[in-house]
């Protein structure tokens, strides 16, 4: 099996306003995830349902170098979704941290 190393990780919490989960989950699915994943550097994204909060989400996205991370966020396409994501969201992304992904 192969694994990519020393990947740069971020761990985000995002909390969904009441009743709008499915637009959410359409939007990531509809919209984030192809643009984003189509980046390059983007290794992959995994979205975890909190089972103890309602409505709220953990967000995981694994990129070759933090550099490809900045070059995403710096473009339109990402500004544009995350002033989308705002419509559906009740409140900012809330980052738990940056990390580097190990393989033992």
């Amino acid at each position: 099996m192969y694994f990519h190393k020393d990947l740069h990780v971020t761990v985000s919490r995002a909390k969904v306003q009441p009743g709008k989960e499915q637009d959410y989950l359409a939007f990531r699915r509809d919209e984030i995830l192809p643009q984003m994943c189509a980046w390059p550097g983007c290794i992959y994204s995994i979205l975890l349902r909190d089972t103890a909060k309602e409505n709220s989400w953990l967000l995981i996205n694994a990129w070759q170098t933090s550099a490809d991370l900045e070059k995403w966020q710096a473009t339109p396409a990402e500004a544009a979704l995350r002033a989308k994501a705002r419509t559906i969201l009740d409140g900012p992304l809330e980052s738990v941290g940056a990390f580097t992904e190990v393989h033992l």
